[in-house]
């Protein structure tokens, strides 16, 4: 799979601002099977027939709050960030400056992600200032790929059937309600399938030594890169919560790799992670 990367920083190809393609490990969706049971209003039930539904209900009471996330514009940004690293345990005070490539000069899109960063560099203590007073050079680079088709299917739900209702002689076997009324009983009734558009984005964060910049011997100080698989094929809308998911823990300690859940305010299409 080849992605489209925008500038990035890889080693000695800092000057001319370019990364070659990174090989990616597809990430295997969950599926969700939802299961509805309604609680049915008996007056003279069993203990025992009362607390398993009232398990159920509970259970049903948290999906429709994961739904409900989902429907209210919530989305959840799974990533795998690993980091490489020779910066210092106290990084107060640090100064810095932030470097576009020449592809990225002028770019709306890319001052708002170096904002991003900039945002959690100043909250770790690193402070800004000019090319010539800064310690070190921060390079941001990030892309996409074309995407690759995935099918998946989801239950649906509905009403099974009902079922009847006798009423409680006290004994343990039997158990039931005042009234003979029949109750609906729910389950699958069948199957929807979708396709869709998954897509790879990657962020590589660099940050070098300016001194060493300057003597043309390119001297790395962190390596950082994010890569998130999902939905959404457009940057914009996870770029800044990957920036989030590196930041979580900075700078991490260096050869390690983890997974990063960050909730989004992005919209996304009901059921899918972005």
């Amino acid at each position: 799979m080849v992605l489209a990367l925008k500038p990035a920083s890889g080693g000695a190809n800092i000057k001319s601002a370019g990364l070659e393609a990174i090989g990616l490990k597809r990430r295997s969706k969950r599926r969700f099977t939802t299961y509805c049971h309604p609680l049915q209003n008996r007056s003279h039930d069993h203990p025992f027939r009362v607390r398993s539904r009232v398990v159920r209900s509970m259970k049903n009471l948290l999906v429709a709050t994961v739904l409900l996330a989902v429907l209210s514009g919530c989305a959840l940004l799974r990533s795998q960030v690993a980091v490489l690293h020779q910066l210092p345990k106290d990084l107060s005070g640090t100064t810095y400056v932030m470097i576009p490539f020449k592809e990225q000069e002028g770019s709306l899109e890319h001052k708002a992600y170096e904002e991003a960063v900039r945002q959690e560099l100043n909250a770790k203590g690193f402070r800004e200032t000019t090319v010539d007073q800064a310690q070190v050079a921060v390079f941001l680079a990030y892309g996409i790929d074309t995407g690759r088709g995935v099918v998946s299917s989801y239950p649906i739900i509905g009403q099974t059937g009902v079922s009847s209702c006798s009423t409680f002689d006290g004994t343990i076997q039997s158990y039931g309600c005042s009234d003979s009324s029949p109750w609906p009983t729910y389950g699958i009734v069948g199957t929807q399938v979708t396709t869709q558009t998954e897509y790879t984005r990657v962020m590589r964060l660099d940050i070098v030594d300016k001194q060493s910049l300057a003597e043309g011997n390119i001297k790395k100080l962190y390596e950082g890169k994010v890569v998130s698989s999902g939905f959404s094929g457009q940057l914009v809308q996870v770029l800044p919560t990957m920036v989030k998911a590196l930041f979580e823990d900075f700078p991490g300690q260096s050869g390690s790799t983890r997974t990063s859940s960050q909730v989004t305010d992005s919209a996304a299409v009901f059921g899918n992670f972005l």
